[in-house]
């Protein structure tokens, strides 16, 4: 049920209240029973990518499980925090951060638990963060790749600014060096250098990317004949036109060049080629963890900010863990 074009409300009905004793107890049973899933972005796309769906999956779960129910919100176009976020009306707050947006003063928050899905480029002056294990991922792509042989690797990068990109990197190419192996940095064409939503509608505008594909494609194809490994960490949508675009024009380059690609749907990459291996950061996982870190931070209002890291998991390699660390 959509109450305005940014709010939906999502969940289980609440359960009758039930007299409580203790005061800890008694502020429980002030609680709304509802949290707020804020996507700092004004456009609806923000909401339909294959990650914000598996994110929203994982909340989702985890609500029902605590009979709980959630408003789904988008920012305004003001830029400005959406009202329905107040203590009258919810709990606590769990903020999807977009790489690309202009900063959202976090103040009117006040005291209000929150929760930051993905790392922002400043650390937020409030609330506890949730984040995938970059490093991790880019090890992971490294050793499964010398594990096939390979020597000289290519490494993907799709937007200069973004920072879990910039972490993949760098960590791969650490990591790649350590191992006694070369990387050869395949680069967007073009990129903005200053973050906000304007400039990522350019950025996905179909011609441009459809460009970036091509020239991607295009510097591929000619490492191949010196490189033997391929790593793209993301996103989603690029990682399928590109790879669409070498198994058309480049026919069993899938089974020369070993394959490793950071996606949320393995099962879409698997359909496209069995030769390509597919790390998956569990962001049905991320989600469920942020519910539970709100949940946690309710009860534990004065407690120390988290850092919570979701590794990742290999469709091959079949492992994952939740490790924990404090700010």
């Amino acid at each position: 049920l959509f109450r305005s074009p940014t709010e939906k409300r999502l969940g289980r009905p609440r359960r009758p209240s039930v007299p409580q004793q203790s005061s800890a107890s008694a502020a429980q049973s002030q609680r709304t029973d509802s949290i707020a899933l804020l996507f700092a972005d004004t456009r609806q796309s923000a909401l339909n990518t294959n990650l914000s769906i598996s994110l929203l999956r994982g909340i989702e779960q985890e609500l029902w499980r605590r009979s709980a129910a959630m408003t789904l919100l988008r920012l305004p176009e003001s830029g400005l925090l959406p009202s329905q976020i107040n203590p009258r009306q919810v709990d606590g707050v769990i903020i999807r951060t977009i790489n690309r947006y202009e900063s959202i003063d976090l103040s009117a928050l006040g005291s209000m638990p929150c929760v930051h899905l993905f790392e922002r480029f400043e650390l937020p002056a409030h609330g506890d963060m949730i984040f995938e294990d970059n490093q991790a991922i880019s090890m992971m792509a490294v050793n499964r790749l010398q594990s096939m042989g390979c020597r000289k690797l290519m490494f993907v990068l799709p937007m200069r600014e973004h920072p879990s990109f910039q972490a993949r990197m760098h960590t791969f190419m650490t990591c790649s060096q350590e191992q006694g192996c070369t990387v050869k940095i395949i680069e967007p064409p073009a990129a903005p250098n200053v973050i906000n939503l304007a400039q990522i509608d350019e950025w996905n505008n179909p011609t441009v990317l459809q460009q970036r594909i091509e020239s991607w494609s295009s510097q591929i194809q000619k490492l191949a004949t010196e490189c033997d490994g391929l790593f793209v960490p993301g996103n989603d949508a690029e990682i399928e036109l590109l790879l669409k675009n070498l198994l058309q024009n480049h026919p069993g380059l899938d089974q020369r060049l070993k394959m490793v690609v950071c996606h949320n749907q393995a099962a879409t990459i698997g359909a496209m080629s069995p030769y390509v291996d597919v790390i998956d950061i569990q962001p049905e996982q991320m989600g469920a963890a942020a519910v539970d870190t709100l949940y946690w931070r309710m009860d534990n209002p004065t407690s120390a900010r988290r850092r919570i890291l979701i590794d990742r998991k290999s469709t091959r390699l079949n492992s994952s863990h939740l490790v924990i660390s404090y700010a």
